[in-house]
């Protein structure tokens, strides 16, 4: 049986790659750590390799899910849902295979990093400097009476998220009273338009102008 090779999402997957170029710029091996946990196999627990959904939407390695079955002496359904699935219903999914492709390649997957100085793994966030450093470089921060702002990555990840919901937000404040402006003086000049042609209008037609 041959499965189909056209996803059932209506993302284009390059869009979808593309826009997960912004990953590479986060401060934070956590969010990179708890994307990955969204691209393993349920089954195996590891990368999905030819990653097929399934009627019900969720996602498993092909090898992963005949196998599965094949030890199912009854019916096919989902691990996860438990909904019936046929396998020539089953589809491809190369936005997800793209992904795994992508997030693999990253360098903070590639060992955890390290600080320059101590090599020491990096797993503070230092607000001041708006870096990851060391136990040991906060030690030396401390030692010369430095910002005592240090913050857990996953706290800093969480702050972060704050201070972009509220840059957000004051952001779309922002856009709308622009817009409010806009419209007033879109009205100002129409009622100024109106204005002056009447008077011309008055001027020249009107008999007791004359």
């Amino acid at each position: 049986m041959e499965v189909s090779t056209n996803p059932s999402s209506n993302i284009d997957p390059g869009d979808y790659v593309e826009m997960n170029d912004s990953i590479t710029h986060l401060p934070s091996k956590v969010v990179i750590q708890d994307i990955t946990m969204e691209l393993h196999c349920p089954l195996c627990n590891d990368w999905f390799r030819d990653p097929l959904m399934l009627s019900c939407g969720h996602n498993f390695c092909e090898a992963c899910i005949q196998d599965f079955w094949r030890l199912q002496a009854k019916e096919t359904f989902c691990p996860e849902c438990k909904m019936l699935c046929q396998y020539n219903n089953c589809t491809f999914n190369p936005v997800l295979d793209k992904l795994v492709e992508k997030i693999k390649k990253l360098p903070l997957l590639k060992g955890h990093p390290q600080c320059p100085e101590h090599g020491e793994n990096l797993k503070l966030f230092s607000k001041p400097d708006g870096k990851l450093i060391c136990f040991q470089c906060k030690d030396a921060r401390l030692s010369v009476g430095q910002s005592k702002e240090f913050l857990q990555i996953s706290d800093a990840v969480h702050f972060f998220t704050e201070e972009l919901a509220i840059q957000q937000g004051q952001l779309e404040t922002t856009l709308k009273e622009l817009q409010t402006l806009r419209n007033m003086q879109k009205e100002a000049i129409a009622a100024h338009k109106v204005s002056r042609k009447t008077s011309y209008i008055c001027s020249n037609m009107c008999p007791w102008s004359f």
